[in-house]
C-alpha cells in the first residue's frame, strides 16, 4: 500500500473558505483549492494550508503553530508585501520558507499570487520536496511582463516541478510562450448546498457574479441592462481595490427597474441565486477556467460569454453561447436563448452531464494524486 502523501497548499486568502465565512468574493481559486484539498484528504493524504495570519480574528500569532479545522490543518504566515511595503518581501519570504521547512511536506501547491512561486522555489531548492503551480489565469502563461513581481514569478517557474493547466489550450500556450511543462487537470465541480438541485424555479433572466476587477468588465453587464430594459438582470459584485471605481459601478447599478444588485453574498446563498437564473453571463476579458461557469452548469444553466471559452467547451459541447466580443453580440445571444426554452433546457442538461463527466471530485483528485505520486517517486 502506498504511503500517505503530505501536501501543503500555499493560499494566503483561503482562510474564509476553510472557516466557512466566505462570500462570493472568494468563489474562485481559493474555493477550488479547498475543494481539492478535502477530496485529497478523503483519498488518504494529509493536507495543510498556509494562509495569511492577518486573516485570523482568533488563532495563532506565529506561523509555527498548526491547528486543525475539520479534516484540514492550517498554519498562519505573514504576506505583508501584498498590498504593503515592498521591503516586507525580504522579511516575510524567509518566514514562509521556514514555515514550509517545519511542515516537512512532500508536495507544495500554489495557485496564486504567482509572485509567491519564487519563495516556494527557494524552499524547494534548499529543503527538497516537490513544487507544483496551478494556472490561475492566462497571465500565468502569457508573455513575460516587466517589473519585480513578474520577474520573481519567472524565476520561480524554473524551480518548480510541474505546471497544472486547466485546458489543453493552456498547455499548448504555456509550452509555446514560456516553455512550461506539465499536465492538464480540469477544475473540480462544487459541492451543492443542501436543498439546491439543477433546474430550480426561476425568477431572473440573466445573472452576473464576480468582483469589480477591471478584467471582469462589470460595466459591460450594466450596458447590457441598459440595452435590454425588458429583461430581468441580477448582479452580485464583490469589492475591489479601486474604491472610486467601485462606487461608480454601484451608483450605476442601483435604482434600475430591471436590475437587482447586491454586494458579495455568502457562498451557499450564491448557489441559490444561480439556481434562480435562466442564464449566467460572463463579460470577462480573460479567465483561467471560471468557477461561475461550473456553478452555472452544475445547476443546468447555460452560459453566455462575451468572449471567454476555456478550451472551447461552450461551443464544442453546446453549453450556451460565445458572443463576438461586443455588447450587441452578447445581447443578441441572450435574446436568442431566452426566446427558445427548449434549446435553453437542452443546453442545461448537456451542461450537467458535462460537469459530471469531466469535473467530478473523484476524477480530478485522482489526477492530482497521480501527478503527486509520480513527482515524489522521481525524487526517490
Amino acid at each position: 500500500m502506498s504511503r500517505a502523501l503530505s501536501i501543503a497548499f500555499v493560499s494566503p486568502h483561503a482562510w474564509p473558505v476553510i472557516a466557512g465565512t466566505s462570500t462570493s468574493h472568494f468563489g474562485g481559486a481559493e474555493v477550488q483549492q479547498v475543494l481539492l484539498a478535502r477530496a485529497l484528504v478523503r483519498a488518504g493524504c494529509r493536507v495543510t494550508f498556509v494562509v495569511d495570519r492577518a486573516a485570523f480574528s482568533n488563532g495563532p500569532s506565529r506561523g509555527t503553530r498548526v491547528f486543525e479545522v475539520g479534516e484540514l490543518s492550517v498554519v498562519g504566515c505573514p504576506f505583508r508585501y501584498f498590498g504593503g511595503p515592498n521591503w516586507r518581501f525580504f522579511t516575510d519570504t524567509p518566514m514562509l520558507v521556514d514555515t514550509l521547512r517545519r511542515l516537512k511536506v512532500d508536495v507544495v501547491v500554489l495557485k496564486g499570487p504567482k509572485a509567491l512561486l519564487f519563495g516556494l522555489g527557494v524552499h524547494r531548492r534548499v529543503f527538497g520536496g516537490r513544487l507544483v503551480k496551478v494556472v490561475a489565469d492566462v497571465t500565468d502563461i502569457s508573455e513575460r511582463e516587466p517589473g519585480l513581481t513578474a520577474h520573481l514569478y519567472t524565476v520561480g517557474t524554473r524551480w518548480m516541478d510541474s505546471m497544472v493547466f486547466q485546458t489543453e489550450e493552456q498547455r499548448v500556450q504555456g509550452k509555446r510562450v514560456r516553455g512550461l511543462d506539465g499536465v492538464v487537470i480540469p477544475n473540480m465541480a462544487h459541492v451543492l448546498p443542501a436543498g439546491i438541485a439543477p433546474f430550480g424555479k426561476k425568477d431572473v433572466d440573466v445573472l452576473w457574479v464576480g468582483s469589480c476587477a477591471r478584467v471582469k468588465q462589470p460595466e459591460l453587464f450594466l450596458a447590457l441592462a441598459d440595452r435590454m430594459p425588458d429583461i430581468r438582470f441580477e448582479m452580485i459584485m464583490a469589492r475591489c481595490t479601486e474604491p472610486a471605481w467601485q462606487d461608480e459601478l454601484v451608483g450605476r447599478a442601483t435604482g434600475r427597474a430591471n436590475l437587482r444588485f447586491s454586494g458579495p453574498v455568502p457562498y451557499e446563498e450564491a448557489f441559490r441565486r444561480f439556481s434562480a437564473a435562466r442564464l449566467v453571463a460572463s463579460t470577462s476579458h480573460n479567465e483561467g477556467f471560471p468557477n461561475v461557469f461550473l456553478q452555472a452548469w452544475q445547476l443546468g444553466i447555460p452560459v453566455v460569454s462575451l468572449r471567454v471559452d476555456p478550451g472551447g467547451v461552450i461551443v464544442s459541447h453546446h453549453l450556451g453561447r460565445v458572443a463576438d466580443g461586443t455588447v450587441e453580440g452578447m445581447a443578441g445571444a441572450i435574446r436568442e436563448l431566452l426566446s427558445d426554452e427548449r434549446e435553453r433546457e437542452a443546453a442545461g442538461r448537456r451542461a450537467v452531464e458535462y460537469v459530471e463527466r469531466r469535473h467530478s471530485a473523484s476524477a480530478v483528485a485522482g489526477s492530482y494524486l497521480e501527478l503527486f505520486r509520480r513527482l515524489v517517486g522521481e525524487e526517490a
